[in-house]
C-alpha cells in the first residue's frame, strides 16, 4: 500500500519547545518494502513446505523418517536466512524514513 504524506518542518525554540509549522514536505512510504514483500513470501512458503513435512513425518516409519527430518532441518536453515533478510529489509526501511539513524 503506497500512501503520500505531508511531514511538517517545525521551528524549535532555543529551549527546545515548537514554535510554528515552517512548512511541509511531502513524502510517499511503503507500508511494507518490496524486499520485506519477498522475504514474507518466501517464508510463507517454507512454512506451507515444513508443515506438509511435519504430516508426513506423523505417518512415517524409522527408515522414512530421517531423509524428512533432514528435509525439514533443511527448511529450518533457509526459513532462518529469509527471517534475517526481512528483518535487515525493515531495519533499511526504518533507516530510510529516519526512524533509525
Amino acid at each position: 500500500m503506497r500512501r503520500t504524506l505531508a511531514i511538517p518542518i517545525v521551528e524549535v525554540t532555543d529551549n527546545g519547545t515548537p514554535s510554528r509549522v515552517a512548512g511541509h514536505f511531502c513524502s510517499t512510504l511503503d507500508a511494507v518494502t518490496t524486499a520485506e514483500l519477498e522475504a514474507l513470501a518466501q517464508l510463507r512458503r517454507l512454512h506451507q513446505q515444513a508443515q506438509q513435512l511435519k504430516q508426513q513425518l506423523s505417518r512415517a516409519n524409522e527408515t522414512t523418517a530421517q531423509p524428512l527430518q533432514q528435509q525439514l532441518q533443511m527448511l529450518r536453515q533457509e526459513a532462518k536466512l529469509w527471517q534475517e533478510r526481512r528483518r535487515q529489509a525493515s531495519f533499511d526501511k526504518l533507516v530510510a524514513l529516519g526512524h533509525i539513524s
